[in-house]
């Protein structure tokens, strides 16, 4: 067997593909035909156990299918080319900051960009409510970053993630609705929203169940 399908099956015992964080779990982008038919089979195999998993077709570039694992919001990502299949090894890249790795090697910027509101229309463990009219919605985009070749993937998360918290903190001072008492707003605004942590504990619990 591919080293890879023990590495992807490593790292599903040790929970670090999840199971309701993003979108897809896996992004598979293969180069060349042979691994097309290997990622099909990678895939169909993560599938059956319950996993979110993407492939990239259309031969594409490495940095357009990149582009597109960032996009897909997919946790983690893999490389599958000729070399990988014979040696029988993959690297699995976590793709929580592949806008900032996107940027560092691009040498495009980014766009901190925050979104407030949506949440009352589609509230978390709520039905969703598209019925619902005149709900505001603000959308605040903040100066681009630049970050060079030589840039730290850390440091320039921290950087990016602060910059975002700048803008979520004015888009919600900003806001002309009073959170207090409501679901949709956090408890540091007044609101009822669980924190992390309670819905971490919540999750737990079910898996116990």
């Amino acid at each position: 067997g591919l080293g890879v399908d023990r590495a992807l099956l490593a790292a599903e015992a040790e929970g670090v593909i999840g199971e309701e964080a993003f979108v897809s779990d896996l992004f598979i982008i293969p180069l060349g035909d042979g691994a097309k038919l290997r990622a099909l089979t990678i895939a169909s195999d993560l599938r059956a156990k319950g996993k979110r998993v993407e492939i990239a077709f259309g031969d594409r570039a490495l940095k357009g299918a990149m582009k597109g694992a960032d996009k897909s919001g997919a946790t983690y990502v893999i490389v599958l080319g000729d070399s990988e299949i014979s040696s029988g090894t993959v690297e699995l890249k976590e793709m929580k900051n592949g806008a900032v790795r996107l940027a560092i090697e691009s040498g495009a910027p980014v766009l901190p960009t925050v979104i407030w509101g949506s949440q009352r229309i589609w509230t978390k463990n709520l039905p969703r409510d598209f019925k619902r009219k005149k709900v505001p919605i603000f959308v605040a985009i903040g100066q681009p970053i630049y970050f060079s070749t030589t840039s730290e993937i850390e440091a320039s998360m921290t950087l990016l993630l602060e910059r975002m918290k700048e803008l979520l903190t004015q888009v919600q001072n900003d806001y002309p609705d009073s959170p207090i008492g409501q679901r949709w707003a956090p408890a540091r605004l007044g609101g009822t929203a669980p924190t992390p942590l309670e819905v971490e504990t919540a999750r737990q619990k079910r898996k116990e169940l």
